[in-house]
């Protein structure tokens, strides 16, 4: 085996390596804005799950107890869509290394 050259088992590896990079930058671009049920609150989340925003409706005159339910919605929903951005990427990467014909 040349040393200088990797296998193409270890080539593979690498490519995988460098699209999971890319997909990780592209997640900190990634931008989620959850919505609680009523549309009371709004979460603004990157990909990366860092709060950005919190908006809560200014009509809104509920108690404390509502607020802190609306904002766990919204929280969850802006999480979700995160999460199934994240899916989609690595399904894309991985069906890509499951369907080609180089095998292993």
């Amino acid at each position: 085996m040349n040393k200088s050259s990797p296998a193409p088992l270890e080539k593979r590896a690498i490519k995988m390596r460098k699209e999971m990079a890319d997909v990780e930058k592209r997640m900190g671009r990634f931008v989620a804005a959850g919505h609680s049920k009523d549309h009371v609150a709004e979460v603004v989340m990157d990909g990366y799950h860092h709060v950005k925003h919190i908006d809560i409706d200014p009509e809104w005159n509920g108690d404390k107890e509502v607020l802190c339910d609306t904002l766990t919605e919204a929280f969850n929903d802006a999480c979700e869509q995160i999460d199934n951005e994240y899916d989609l990427e690595i399904s894309s990467i991985v069906s890509h290394y499951t369907n080609d014909d180089e095998g292993y």
